[in-house]
């Protein structure tokens, strides 16, 4: 008996407070709605229930307030309130009352209060200050948290003030609360760095800037923390001045003694997106001369190589580089890697078939695990593509998938035969696994199986039965993928001649601007990409279009407003869009804001 008694009672206390639950959301919805009547009634009888509770108070007094019946609402927080003034945070409540009612003397009588039971009690801070900030009070709630901060300095508040001051345009002292806290906690620098972001740019003379560099400084003299040289080093990137960012990582490196290379080589990688070419070589080759171990001397000169590669200047002193560098390191397992970038190059920007084929049948014959082997099988069938020898390339590719199954270069290896059955012409193979690879859990691949395969099915209409137009796209893709660009555009042009279906047409023209960008002619680039956007506004390409003119116009043209204009294009008409994060990001830095 009394066990049922017992779940008798848990019930009627569940449902009760189920149907409180309830009855404050809906006079809150009231509230939102501004039927003001409604919501008094259901905070009448919620108040009723239990006068003690604060969100009831704080409801029915709000409601009284709207509906300005000062008095009614000041006299319940006072009862609240009672004798003892135990409650600073309400004190604030009630001085909020008197603000709207418009007496200013009475408001300040009860926000002196609040503040006067921080001093006595430290431990109010943090509800007081969340208060007055909620009432956009914001010297009130700074100086709540400076009282706490500065009576138990172990308790920081110095986030909530950074936020603060940066909420008022208190630039330098939202920096100073900021690195306060980095100091006494450096896990937080990753997340302080993100916020420094809304308030500095690329322009090193902005006054923030300015302000952040000489704080950083000045606290570099005092102490050598090398907690400073990191938010320099910074600092210094993301003014794109990379050499005193050099120079940062270098005063970090000697100080700590330890080689760990890592913040050295996300630089360089830094340096090598923006172009700084000259800048993050010097980098690699500080690695390569300062560390001990060989492995990380032979990462350092991938990365080097990848840099000549990406200048392509002088292909015969590249090709001397890669036989100088083996020369040193010795063709052995250790140094497979670095094998394989060179069969790459000669065989893609050198066109020296034989020499690249000499070289990975040469690495076969190392005791190397599954996985490096199936990268080895992946650039021979890379190259045997490259040649048009496809039934040969697609047993390669086949094989790779068998070797690795369930991982990414399985799935890149899967990817690579339906790219060589479109190049083929085999269209309904290159779709089979496309659909496959829709599910990928490599992003990237995903992304480009949906695309490719859409752009196969709509060029395989009934009126182009023989195809025709496709196989051209597909002709100029493979020119393209065997470093022959020019043939490519004028294999792309002939494709006017003999289609009419809108989507060959905008995935040509996208194709054109991308042909044109790799031979550097940025004119012609952008015209094509302009025309797909006026002739083709209902194209599946026209993110793509968008985020290629904003890179052109931002990098190459260096016209920043221009390249806004398409971001901005691209962020408010494409929010699915694969490249919408990094376009708003990128949109953020043009405006040296975190703002849209």
């Amino acid at each position: 008996m009394m066990f049922r008694y017992s779940i008798l009672v848990f019930f009627l206390t569940f449902f009760i407070h189920q149907g409180f639950s309830q009855n404050i959301g809906l006079a809150l919805n009231y509230v939102e709605q501004g039927e003001y009547e409604k919501a008094k009634s259901i905070f009448e009888s919620l108040y009723k229930t239990n006068p003690r509770k604060q969100d009831y108070v704080l409801g029915l007094s709000n409601v009284h307030v709207q509906l300005k019946e000062f008095e009614e609402a000041k006299a319940l927080i006072l009862k609240y309130i009672g004798d003892k003034d135990t409650y600073p945070d309400m004190f604030i409540e009630l001085g909020h009352v008197y603000t709207v009612e418009q007496d200013s003397v009475n408001a300040e009588i009860w926000y002196t209060k609040a503040i006067e039971k921080v001093k006595e009690n430290v431990g109010y801070a943090y509800n007081v200050g969340r208060v007055f900030q909620n009432y956009n009070l914001l010297e009130e709630a700074i100086q709540a948290y400076e009282i706490a901060n500065a009576e138990k300095p172990q308790i920081s508040y110095s986030i909530q003030l950074a936020k603060l001051y940066g909420e008022q345009g208190n630039i330098e002292k939202m920096f100073e609360n900021y690195i306060e806290l980095i100091e006494k906690n450096d896990k937080y620098i990753d997340v302080i760095q993100r916020n420094f972001e809304a308030y500095i740019t690329e322009d090193g003379d902005n006054a923030n800037n300015f302000m952040l560099r000489r704080l950083l400084l000045s606290k570099l003299q005092e102490n050598p923390n090398i907690l400073y040289n990191q938010l320099l080093s910074w600092l210094f990137i993301q003014e794109k001045d990379f050499k005193k960012a050099f120079s940062q990582e270098k005063a970090i490196f000697k100080r700590i003694g330890i080689f760990d290379f890592t913040r050295f080589f996300d630089l360089a990688a830094v340096m090598t997106e923006a172009g700084n070419y000259e800048e993050a070589a010097e980098v690699y080759l500080y690695i390569k001369e300062q560390s001990q171990n060989i492995d990380v001397q032979l990462e350092a000169v991938l990365a080097l190589m990848e840099i000549e590669i990406l200048k392509n200047e002088d292909l015969n002193e590249i090709e001397k580089a890669f036989k100088s560098h083996l020369e040193w390191y010795g063709y052995s397992a250790q140094t497979l890697y670095l094998q394989l970038q060179f069969a790459e190059f000669l065989a893609f920007n050198s066109n020296k078939i034989e020499q690249a084929n000499s070289i990975l049948e040469n690495t076969l014959n190392y005791q190397v695990n599954t996985f490096q082997q199936a990268q080895i099988q992946l650039l021979f069938a890379d190259i045997l593509v490259a040649q048009q020898q496809f039934n040969q390339a697609l047993i390669k590719y086949s094989l790779v998938s068998k070797m690795v199954k369930n991982t990414p270069l399985a799935q890149e290896a899967s990817y690579k035969t339906a790219l060589t059955s479109y190049y083929k012409g085999d269209f309904d193979w290159a779709l089979t696994q496309l659909k496959i690879l829709k599910k990928a859990t490599t992003q990237t691949i995903a992304n480009d199986a949906l695309e490719m395969a859409l752009f196969i099915k709509q060029g395989k209409t009934e009126t182009d039965s023989t195809q025709l137009a496709l196989r051209k796209v597909a002709q100029a893709d493979l020119l393209v993928y065997q470093g022959n660009p020019t043939q490519a555009i004028e294999e792309l042009k002939s494709v006017f001649e003999v289609v009419d279906n809108y989507h060959i047409k905008d995935q040509v023209l996208y194709k054109l601007g991308q042909a044109y960008e790799n031979l550097k002619d940025y004119p012609q680039a952008i015209t094509h990409y302009e025309t797909l956007l006026v002739e083709y506004p209902q194209s599946i390409m026209l993110d793509n279009a968008l985020y290629a003119l904003a890179l052109i116009y931002k990098d190459k043209v260096e016209d920043t407003e221009k390249a806004k204009q398409y971001l901005e294009q691209l962020i408010f008409d494409h929010e699915d869009s694969i490249f919408f994060v990094e376009a708003r990001k990128l949109y953020r830095q043009l405006r040296g804001d975190q703002n849209i």
